[in-house]
């Protein structure tokens, strides 16, 4: 009972996107970790107790403890989605390079996007499975990464149906990116541009328009001298 109130304020954390290393924290804000097992225990005799007598070794709160039960909750998530594709069909994949500004990493995420016939009727899920570090981004570092996790996962390339990256030369490229690399293993993966990148190009473009531009300083104008007074705020709000 006590391990899985600890587990259960990792969970809540997680799911909070508010987790961070706060295990040996010496500060009156402790971060949300420590703090909600410091909450359960005012209403937890036995909680309470093992916070303040239990050797440091043992008090399962530490980063690496909360990494451990992170991985196994993790795992287990993965599993469960996999269970919906596994044996039933085709899949597409969906992945972007990012950069973790607090490590300073270059990361790749990896989604699925496939027919879940468990449910009744079938729907399509769009499912996030995996966040992995890479050195470098060039196609085949990518292609090469994303190889490895369907393997690690016994997802066989060769029932991918489709793959949507960004334009960028490294992803999009033929002959030299990512689809093309991921295509010589499977010529039916047909490679999508992402259509949020699409449009978010589109936007870009259209703001170099001039009679875009003036359109957006008009609108800020209008903002600007409505937000500039509190008065002429209200006015704005009461007026019909």
């Amino acid at each position: 009972m006590l391990l899985e109130k600890i587990i259960d304020a990792v969970i809540l954390c997680g799911k909070q996107n508010r987790h961070r290393d706060d295990s040996t924290s010496d500060s009156s804000n402790k971060g949300n970790f420590l703090a909600i097992l410091q909450l359960l225990a005012k209403h937890d005799e036995h909680l309470c107790s093992h916070l303040q007598t239990a050797k440091k070794n043992a008090l399962y709160t530490s980063k690496t403890i909360q990494n451990e039960v992170i991985q196994i909750i993790g795992n287990h998530i993965t599993g469960k989605i996999l269970k919906g594709l596994q044996g039933r069909g085709f899949y597409s994949i969906i992945a972007d390079e990012v950069t973790d500004k607090y490590a300073n990493k270059e990361v790749l995420v990896l989604c699925l996007r496939f027919l879940d016939s468990r449910e009744h009727p079938a729907i399509i899920r769009e499912e996030f499975i995996d966040f992995a570090n890479i050195e470098r981004t060039t196609g085949e570092a990518v292609a090469d990464k994303l190889t490895e996790i369907l393997r690690l996962l016994a997802i066989p390339i060769e029932n991918m149906r489709g793959q949507a990256y960004d334009g960028a030369s490294a992803m999009a490229s033929e002959k030299r990116g990512c689809q093309g690399r991921i295509k010589s293993l499977n010529q039916l993966a047909l490679f999508t541009h992402c259509r949020s990148h699409v449009l978010n190009l589109s936007i870009a473009s259209a703001c170099k328009l001039p009679l875009v531009r003036n359109m957006k300083d008009v609108l800020n104008s209008v903002f600007i001298f409505f937000d500039s007074s509190p008065k002429r705020q209200r006015f704005l709000e009461t007026s019909k």
